[in-house]
């Protein structure tokens, strides 16, 4: 499926409309948990396909390509081509950087990254906690990337 767009739409066809299932899942955690909870939301495509909207915070965690080969190779049992195809679906984490609020880089072990995620998220939480955590930049990086891909389309 991935690197194979006919597949992945029909994928996509066949779940149904997923960004309305994430807007409803955002919604109803905004409406049911209480003020000082958080909830998280990892998506694959997250921030191509809006669902950030709907987030007070992106969060990226990123690793370097050699890293993330090797990662993809030995979890899934992948030849090198597939990890190629695999990687070659996906965004570099370089575009996607400019939606985030917060880029993790993950070249080192799991506890080192529960660490970095632990430390951002006591800081960001402690901004919240004061009132000074500001708009999460995703929201005008979407604006600009629908309208250029409607421009690009046409619309």
């Amino acid at each position: 499926m991935f690197g194979k767009p006919d597949e992945m739409n029909k994928l996509t066809t066949a779940i149904g409309d997923i960004a309305v299932a994430v807007e409803n899942v955002v919604n109803e955690w905004r409406e049911t948990l209480e003020p000082n909870q958080v909830a998280l939301l990892e998506a694959v495509n997250l921030v191509e396909a809006g669902y950030g909207q709907w987030c007070d915070q992106v969060w990226l965690i990123a690793s370097d390509l050699d890293v993330a080969k090797a990662r993809l190779a030995a979890r899934n049992q992948f030849s090198p081509e597939e990890v190629e195809q695999r990687l070659a679906s996906q965004r570099p984490w370089e575009e996607r950087a400019p939606a985030s609020d917060l880029v993790i880089h993950n070249n080192g072990t799991q506890e080192e990254l529960v660490r970095q995620v632990r430390n951002q998220f006591t800081s960001v939480r402690q901004l919240w906690e004061n009132g000074e955590l500001e708009p999460s930049k995703y929201h005008r990086w979407w604006e600009e990337f629908s309208a250029k891909r409607k421009a690009e389309r046409g619309e």
